[in-house]
């Protein structure tokens, strides 16, 4: 292998370690798809709790009228039959609306047994959607929290690979150097490449053993015939 042939490869491991961090760092997940989740349900938990006030306020009025209506319905019929009124039409009068307030107790019975239903209905749904909620809170909390740690974590290793990159690279050769970069610019951030075996790693080219050989004898630089990157054989 040429002197300079493991130094590229050592550079182009800190290159790959820092676009590896670069898009890590890019796609970290901060949580976003449970930040959508947390605004699709929020409406729906509103609309759940703004639909058990609405029938526990139903309920409550309906009650309120039935404790009046109860009220009135008991001081009529006192009167009907405390023998004060004499006149047979004030009588009928009175008799007729303690029957019909009798009718409306009854008819408001059952309204409230229907709107008690509807109440266990209404909150159990509720609760339903607040907990799903606040579970959805919950994990966008964690998860950003994850995030943010581990992008400080991320930002550090960045840091370092960058700070190692500058004395890997003032140590090659400038020619060495601007072909390199030239290459990884244009090859998916790859300028050099292994040989495995008889097979490149990167565009898998297989090269006969005289090549290999070559390489082995640390002859000079060598280049990829099908994509051009620089050739380096390197014992792990």
């Amino acid at each position: 292998m040429h002197p300079s042939d493991k130094p590229l490869y050592e550079l182009q491991k800190i290159d790959s370690r820092i676009r590896s961090l670069e898009r890590e760092i890019e796609t970290l997940d901060v949580g976003e798809r449970e930040l959508a989740r947390i605004r699709e349900m929020e409406p729906r938990a509103t609309a759940a709790a703004e639909a058990l006030a609405a029938v526990e306020g139903a309920l409550k009025d309906a009650e309120l009228r039935l404790a009046a209506t109860e009220d009135k319905h008991n001081r009529h019929r006192a009167r009907l039959h405390s023998g004060e009124v004499k006149n047979p039409k004030e009588l009928e009068a009175l008799r007729m609306e303690v029957e019909s307030l009798g009718r409306t107790r009854s008819h408001l019975d059952e309204k409230i047994l229907t709107l008690m239903d509807e109440v266990e209905t209404a909150r159990a749904a509720a609760e339903e959607a607040a907990a799903k909620l606040a579970k959805a809170r919950k994990t966008y909390e964690v998860k950003g929290q994850y995030a943010a740690r581990h992008q400080v974590e991320l930002e550090s290793a960045l840091a370092e690979a960058r700070a190692a990159r500058e004395p890997a690279a003032q140590a090659m050769e400038p020619a060495i150097l601007k072909r390199y970069e030239f290459l990884a610019e244009r090859k998916a951030g790859i300028g050099v490449e292994r040989v495995v075996g008889n097979s490149a790693e990167a565009c898998h080219t297989t090269y006969p053993d005289q090549v290999v050989r070559t390489l082995r004898k640390e002859e000079g630089q060598l280049f990829c015939q099908e994509c051009g990157r620089f050739l380096v054989f390197i014992d792990d």
